[in-house]
């Protein structure tokens, strides 16, 4: 990690259904949970389980640890509860924090690109497009529209990816794993860093790409500064 930041009550980057990291005072193992809403004065989350092992802490002033990887960036706060409840759902109701660490994980910037491609899990396939790159990782896109299905994608797990990139014939398959994971109702997008025994073909058509991008971008800031 690296470029540590630290900014005042600010946007925190927080979505619906996030997949958080959760640490509780007093409890020794990590736990992790589901945000369901935010607003400027509480963050409210799905309360951890197995709940029987955390009930007696859930106290009003109780200290939580929150992380999250949103975009590439891990951000992390401190926070207290302030209510949590058991009807219509078991819910936490957490200070909004008003301090907020951020880490870099990419080491390489991104390049916008727009590339259809084919995601497959399990033997499931899902259609989606990369909309940005780096040697080291993608983010994709994939929409309810182009599919009957969305696949239930886990954190960690490896996926393949068969690429169409521009000016090359036939598909570029890649293999990945997800390391950040947001979805909706709609959509479904995926932050995959690229598998360590991707191969040395695949590898030079991504650089050839970037480089064709980076190119493009540069000459187009000389034309229109």
């Amino acid at each position: 990690m690296k470029n540590e930041d630290f900014y005042n009550k600010t946007p925190i980057f927080l979505q619906i259904g996030l997949q958080l990291k959760i640490e509780i005072e007093g409890v020794s193992m990590p736990m992790e949970s589901i945000l369901v809403g935010v607003d400027g004065k509480f963050i409210i989350i799905r309360t951890p389980s197995p709940y029987q092992l955390i009930e007696h802490k859930l106290t009003r002033g109780r200290e939580f640890i929150i992380r999250y990887i949103f975009d590439g960036t891990v951000f992390a706060f401190q926070t207290k509860l302030f209510e949590s409840i058991m009807q219509p759902a078991r819910l936490l109701f957490l200070e909004y924090p008003k301090i907020i660490q951020k880490n870099e994980l990419r080491d390489q910037k991104r390049s916008k690109c727009f590339i259809p491609t084919k995601i497959f899990l399990a033997g499931e396939e899902n259609r989606g497009v990369l909309l940005d790159i780096t040697m080291e990782g993608c983010f994709c896109k994939i929409s309810k529209k182009e599919n009957n299905r969305l696949i239930s994608f886990k954190i960690d797990e490896e996926i393949q990816l068969l690429c169409k990139f521009p000016g090359i014939k036939g598909q570029v398959q890649i293999c990945g794993i997800v390391k950040n994971l947001r979805k909706n109702r709609k959509e479904l997008e995926l932050g995959i860093n690229f598998h360590n025994n991707i191969t040395a073909v695949s590898k030079k058509i991504i650089s050839w790409y970037i480089s064709t991008i980076e190119n493009f971008v540069s000459n187009q800031k000389m034309k229109y500064p």
